[in-house]
């Protein structure tokens, strides 16, 4: 069985018992839109879960859950700040550690334990002043009261004005009662609380790994001294090790595994879709090429058939690529976070560019403006947009943004960050927020049938069953069986025969307006999914009023205003005039020789 967890919106925690196949969310109507920090499971009790979560949905805390992962309790109400980390110790399981955290300078603030499973906490001596708005995360060795704590905050020492602003480790033998610091890693200082690593061998309680700012590092003496663990450079969240006790790291940018024996690195992310894709670029002439920019990555990127991801000497991690509709080989691509080299051009497809635009810096805050501004370039606008990204997913709209849904089938429940539409081809490309890059078939569609006059009333188009022309024939978007006024309609042609080709991919219920004089005969057809399909064979038998039954005759407009409680210009269908009409005869002759002057309708 395999867990994890997703933050923000679809929060909760994932769990697949096929070898990663397929996943199932679970605790989603707790979480929905938490920051979710970590997840600790009993080792020899699956149900018992733990999270920590930093904020949002339930608000920050750790949380128990007793029925894997169905129903949670929150554990540390006593603080009303964050958890940044929960742990159970490797060397018994009824030991939990957890690092609370707040922005508001709690007494709460600090490193706990738990030696019930979570029921009673108890402070560990750690001074709490500087996590102000910091992070904790924690590790276990495997010897009994063996615990490691990289501490990150800013603020000040208890019982002192000195600030402190920094990562500070330390590590206890006695399960908290004695702490010692370790020694300082020799790499540039790591200043978010969100990219703070550490790691324990569970064979080797003095081998720990832990990180600076895009560099990893380890020691094998507990923390004293610290060596260069990589060189990969990349954006580094956690780490781990695997039942092989080969080195595990999870980034920004990829998932790495470093053997025990050889210290070498691969990359080991597979088909795991794990980058953050901000843009997108679709090559309108060929649907195998894409270009994209994406969160860490030194520069832009390209994809065709052939060739995986290819970097371009050109772009970084922010910024778009426009491709020229006319010429494929002309690319343009902008760089808000290098203004010397703004925008540039490239006429041989990526592979050399020249800078045709430079701009004086945005101020102090570039890199946050680079990001605000990477998609404000464009190169032209063809046509009002029927799909739009969300926090949600991919919503469509098949009647210029009047109604709204869920479009498609298997994309994560992730924010969109961008999206593409390769109309010619028939693509749809979307950009997301931590999984990849995903792509859609979103082919037109057909949908034809006839409309008959059903002369016999049984709902089936016989020989002397002749098509009615000039019958409105419209497709119901939002199931509401009425023709609203932007959704997809035509009319029946000489032999009642209808067709709407290039019908955009959505669910749809086909439906008529009865024509006046009429009822129909055949029942409405079931609402149907079309996406590249040819729908066929959606009839409409249609009966005239004035075939049906003894008491029947034709009704005519005008006479409609005669109507029990009926205004004049009163919309109603055919069949329900007529049954109107013949149920209030009585009613009306009673009415006319009570001595009222009743106007009749001209023939």
């Amino acid at each position: 069985m395999f867990l994890g967890v997703v933050s923000g919106a679809g929060a909760g925690v994932l769990k697949s018992t096929n070898d990663g196949l397929t996943w199932e969310l679970l605790g989603n109507s707790v979480f929905e839109g938490a920051n979710i920090g970590s997840i600790a499971v009993h080792p020899t009790q699956k149900k018992i879960l733990y999270v920590s979560v930093w904020s949002g949905g339930p608000g920050g805390g750790v949380y128990q859950s007793t029925d894997s992962g169905l129903n949670w309790t929150n554990l540390t109400p006593f603080h009303s700040g964050a958890a940044s980390d929960v742990i159970i110790a490797r060397y018994n399981p009824d030991v939990l550690y957890a690092g609370l955290v707040s922005t508001d300078g709690q007494a709460t603030n600090g490193v706990y334990r738990s030696g019930d499973g979570g029921q009673n906490w108890r402070g560990v001596g750690l001074e709490s002043g500087f996590f102000l708005g910091g992070a904790v995360r924690l590790e276990s060795g495997s010897s009994p009261g063996r615990v490691y704590v990289s501490l990150f905050g800013f603020g000040t020492r208890q019982g002192s004005n000195d600030p402190v602003f920094g990562i500070y480790r330390y590590r206890t033998h006695n399960d908290g009662k004695r702490w010692h610091q370790l020694g300082a890693t020799p790499g540039s200082f790591e200043n978010r609380s969100w990219h703070v690593v550490l790691a324990v061998d569970p064979k080797d309680d003095d081998h720990i790994i832990a990180n600076d700012e895009y560099a990893l590092f380890e020691s094998t003496d507990a923390g004293r001294h610290w060596t260069a663990a990589e060189t990969m450079g990349d954006d580094y969240a956690n780490a781990t090790f695997d039942a092989e006790n080969h080195l595990v790291v999870t980034a920004d940018r990829s998932v790495y595994r470093r053997t025990k024996k050889s210290k070498k690195w691969s990359v080991q992310v597979g088909d795991l879709a794990v980058t953050l894709s901000y843009d997108l670029a679709l090559d309108p002439n060929n649907p195998e090429v894409l270009y994209g920019v994406a969160q860490d990555h030194p520069s832009a990127m390209k994809l065709d058939t052939f060739n995986p991801w290819q970097y371009m000497p050109a772009g970084g991690e922010t910024g778009k690529v426009l491709v020229d509709p006319t010429n494929s080989k002309r690319l343009y691509i902008s760089s808000p976070q290098n203004t010397e080299r703004f925008v540039q051009r490239s006429s041989d497809g990526g592979k050399h560019w020249k800078t045709i635009l430079t701009i004086t810096a945005f101020g102090d805050d570039d890199y946050g403006l680079a990001y605000a501004t990477q998609k404000s370039f464009v190169m032209d606008i063809t046509g009002f947009p029927r799909s739009m990204g969300t926090t949600r997913g991919v919503f469509h709209s098949v009647n210029n943004g009047g109604e709204w849904k869920t479009f498609g089938a298997g994309l994560p429940n992730i924010i969109v960050t961008d999206l593409k539409m390769l109309q010619a081809k028939h693509v749809l490309a979307a950009a997301t927020f931590g999984r990849g890059a995903w792509e859609i078939l979103i082919g037109p569609s057909t949908i034809s049938g006839n409309v008959f006059e059903d002369r016999d009333g049984d709902g089936v188009q016989d020989a002397s069953d002749s098509g009615i022309e000039g019958v409105t024939v419209f497709l119901d978007a939002n199931g509401n069986d009425k023709l609203d006024r932007f959704e997809f309609r035509t009319t029946t042609g000489g032999h009642g025969h209808y067709l709407f080709d290039e019908v955009p991919p959505s669910i749809y219920a086909v439906r008529q307006v009865v024509p006046y004089g009429y009822v129909q005969t055949t029942k409405n057809p079931r609402s149907l999914t079309v996406g590249g399909s040819q729908v066929q064979g959606r009839d409409f038998g249609n009966q005239a009023v004035e075939t049906r039954g003894p008491r029947a005759r034709f009704v005519h407009p005008t006479e409609l205003h005669w109507l029990p409680g009926r205004q004049p210009g009163q919309p109603i269908g055919a069949q329900a005039e007529f049954s109107s009409l013949a149920r209030s005869g009585k009613k009306r002759k009673a009415t006319q020789s009570s001595g009222r002057k009743a106007r009749r309708p001209k023939r």
